[in-house]
């Protein structure tokens, strides 16, 4: 698609993996703090963000869209995947997964876009395709089965046989979450200043 590409983690393994699949190819992974990002004076056409949203707590909501501002050219655009919830606060189960898969992650209300966003980005399109979730949970949930004999030397006895029941129960709760409707999956399009004659979003 002949496009370079930074990406941000903390994660050193990640960084690792990355540069092991992408060798050859114009992206570099810096292993720092996304907000460092605001500091390099880089401008960028497009700023992405995939499933990273809900882990930097509400607190972070309005730094995260003051760094896309800074770092997106003033005719770029910025895309936001991230699960939101259909009402406010998560699900009551939702204590278990922060307490067990995700501590600390907060799942955004729709309307937290506008308000987080308000003054720095214009949004230009939204598309909820939760729905799509339910079925790709119970795949991963199949798979996950399916894969256990190759998993359980390294986590079969991890407290007992526990993470087996957790990791199963969660992806299952997920599932029906998104099934009913409770969680959604968006996807939030914005520019800075509004996109001249509008924006055709691609379906």
């Amino acid at each position: 698609y002949k496009v370079s590409c930074v990406g941000y983690t903390l994660a050193k393994e990640q960084v690792q993996y990355a540069n092991s699949v992408l060798k050859d190819l114009p992206v570099e992974i810096r292993c720092e703090d996304y907000r460092n990002a605001a500091k390099t004076g880089e401008k960028f056409d497009r700023v992405v963000s995939v499933g990273f949203f809900e882990h930097i707590g509400v607190h972070n909501f309005r730094t995260y869209f003051e760094v896309v501002e800074k770092c997106m050219k003033d005719d770029g655009l910025s895309l936001l995947h991230t699960i939101t919830a259909r009402d406010q606060g998560i699900p009551k189960a939702g204590e278990f997964a922060d307490k067990h898969v995700f501590p600390g992650g907060m799942v955004p209300h729709p309307e937290d876009f506008q308000m987080y966003s308000e003054g720095l980005l214009v949004i230009e399109d939204i598309q909820n395709f939760g729905a799509y979730y339910t079925p790709t949970l119970q795949a991963w949930h199949a798979n996950f089965k399916t894969n256990w004999s190759k998993l359980e030397a390294s986590y079969g006895q991890k407290k007992n046989g526990r993470f087996y029941r957790m990791w199963e129960w969660y992806l299952l709760w997920s599932a029906a979450c998104f099934n009913s409707r409770v969680l959604m999956l968006y996807q939030v399009v914005q520019s800075k200043r509004g996109i001249a004659g509008g924006y055709e979003s691609v379906r």
